[in-house]
């Protein structure tokens, strides 16, 4: 524990680094022109041309944020008009220092409360935080959570757009070979999520 250094472990706590500095960069373009497309779309295409008056309880849909990168997945269901379960899952690789490639995953379940129902809404949501990226015989790992308040249009085709931001929380990033681990703090990140969603009904 502590100050040792470990094969690969200096690459893979910078490919850590990164991919928990991922929510301050590049995603905010994608939210902005998440955006400029609601307000375009609404008002040319079909499928988006009414917002949803009735409620809407299953859905699957492209996630993005929340520290985890561009590939992602949600599922979602609501237990009530206002209350939604949920669980994101990323796969991501981020470079190391040395120039390889960690690759790994990273999974938030989530609780998401919308206060109005149904239809658009503007909603907050938390949950945990877990991912793991491995490099050759290197293994780093992180906890934490996230809390975002945002926007979700929903429109009656089933069709949904998600917009928020927030926090990330990193308490503790773990690095090992298997011999020999590395722990070394998280802490506290800007938040950015978008989700692209249908639901089923």
């Amino acid at each position: 524990m502590g100050g040792e250094a470990l094969p690969g472990s200096h690459g893979m706590l910078i490919a850590v680094d990164r991919c928990s500095m991922k929510i301050t960069t590049s995603p905010r373009t994608v939210g902005t022109c998440l955006a400029l497309l609601i307000a375009s779309l609404s008002s040319t295409t079909p499928l988006l041309a009414a917002e949803s008056s009735a409620p809407h309880r299953l859905g699957v849909g492209y996630k993005i944020g929340n520290g985890l990168g561009f590939l992602g997945a949600d599922l979602v269901a609501g237990l009530t008009e206002h209350l939604t379960l949920g669980l994101q899952a990323n796969y991501f690789a981020v470079q190391s220092g040395a120039g390889e490639t960690a690759k790994g995953y990273g999974v938030v379940p989530f609780a998401q409360y919308r206060f109005f129902a149904p239809g658009s809404s503007p909603y907050v949501s938390a949950g945990p935080l877990y991912l793991r990226l491995k490099l050759n015989d290197v293994t780093a790992s992180a906890t934490g959570g996230v809390a975002n308040g945002g926007w979700e249009w929903i429109w009656s085709s089933g069709i949904s757009i998600n917009l928020g931001a927030g926090v990330s929380y990193l308490r503790k990033l773990t690095v090992t070979d298997g011999f020999t681990t590395v722990e070394r703090d998280g802490g506290l990140n800007f938040n950015i999520e978008a989700a692209l969603r249908f639901y089923f009904y």
